[in-house]
């Protein structure tokens, strides 16, 4: 069964088939969760990195789904959620609010696990530049204190992976340093520290200035 939109027509079955039929849709009512007001489709397609026709034809879909809405500003028009739509309020908005809390729930199944075990563990990698791939995993350095306690490091990290990879999807591919071999390369520049130095997002543990100046 279809209903008519503004120009389209819209599914009472399998409505989500229309929703996420494009990539595109998902990013541009992501784009627009944090705003109240209008904002112009120039600046969606900033947001979003989508070509300005093709932000336009999106938010006409949208638009036609009952998703947006638009009104006349200055020389633009000016899009925004439509927040009285049933879809808004009862599945996109909630799914985006998860999605936010996605990268927050791994980083506490990280910390939950790693604390008290590691002097520091860092994101690093494509996650951490936010360039991340369907084939990308997710970069860790854990920075121990002693060799002689690597192995039960090791055992935690293997437990860690395998719940990570069911409960989220995630593949974890950890990097191993000694903290004085940390140290070392630090103050050389050599890599990967250089680089985890640069983008390394810390998820539990010591700042690395207080570990390189220690």
């Amino acid at each position: 069964m279809l209903l008519k939109g503004n120009g389209g027509k819209v599914r009472i079955n399998k409505v989500l088939d229309q929703v996420f039929a494009r990539k595109s849709n998902i990013s541009v009512l992501r784009a627009l969760k944090y705003y109240t007001t209008g904002i112009s489709g120039r600046e969606i397609a900033r947001l979003t990195g989508l070509a300005a026709k093709n932000s336009l034809i999106t938010l006409s879909h949208l638009e036609d789904l009952g998703l947006v809405k638009s009104i006349k500003g200055g020389r633009e028009h000016l899009f925004s959620l439509n927040r009285e739509s049933y879809l808004i309020q009862n599945s996109i908005l909630p799914l985006l609010e998860s999605e936010e809390e996605f990268e927050r729930a791994v980083r506490n199944e990280i910390k939950s696990k790693l604390k008290g075990k590691v002097v520091s563990a860092l994101i690093f990698g494509s996650v951490a530049r936010k360039e991340e791939t369907e084939e990308s995993d997710l970069d860790l350095c854990l920075i121990y204190e002693y060799k002689k306690n690597l192995g039960i490091l090791e055992e935690i990290i293997n437990s860690l992976s395998t719940k990570l990879y069911q409960k989220y999807g995630v593949s974890l591919s950890p990097l191993y340093l000694g903290k004085n071999d940390f140290i070392a390369k630090a103050r050389k520049g050599k890599t990967p520290v250089k680089q985890i130095i640069e983008e390394g997002e810390i998820v539990v543990g010591k700042n690395l200035e207080r570990i390189i100046d220690a």
